[in-house]
């Protein structure tokens, strides 16, 4: 299960993360691939955010010490779906950016699910640690890669 956690913050990177500059710099909005650089570019900074927050070996076991793990990745979350939201794709790429945001809110949901559960010193909330791993994995990472967005893929 030690893999939980890790997966946890790396489907943050569907959510969202600040990106100077995001958005469009015309009214037509982000192609595919721009959509992919930038999307890339936050998993990326993301990923590498969330992997330098020391995960506790007793995770699984304590969640005293899961919620305290899961409140240091959850600014790092919240901000990746706000900068997410902020980018704009044009109409040829809409659709699937929408379904690649919604895949991110839905995940954002079930960590935020399983940290509330941690605080509660509820164990059910590794449940929702679990859903959320397989989420990503059979949605998440096809959706981002249909996208072009590797790093988000992974």
């Amino acid at each position: 299960m030690n893999h939980i956690p890790r997966l946890a913050a790396g489907l943050a990177a569907t959510g969202a993360l600040a990106l100077a500059g995001c958005g469009s710099s015309g009214s037509s909005g982000l192609s595919k691939a721009q959509l992919a650089a930038k999307a890339d570019a936050q998993c990326t900074a993301y990923t590498k955010a969330a992997t330098a927050i020391p995960q506790p070996k007793d995770f699984a076991t304590n969640p005293v010490a899961a919620a305290a793990f899961l409140d240091k990745l959850k600014p790092l979350v919240a901000a990746q779906e706000r900068a997410m939201l902020a980018l704009k794709p044009d109409s040829s790429a809409k659709a699937l950016w929408d379904r690649f945001v919604a895949a991110g809110k839905h995940g954002t949901a079930l960590f935020n699910d399983a940290d509330a559960k941690a605080h509660a010193k509820d164990r059910r909330g590794l449940v929702d640690l679990e859903q959320l791993a397989a989420y990503k994995t059979s949605t998440v990472n096809s959706i981002a890669t249909q996208l072009g967005a590797k790093a988000c893929a992974k």
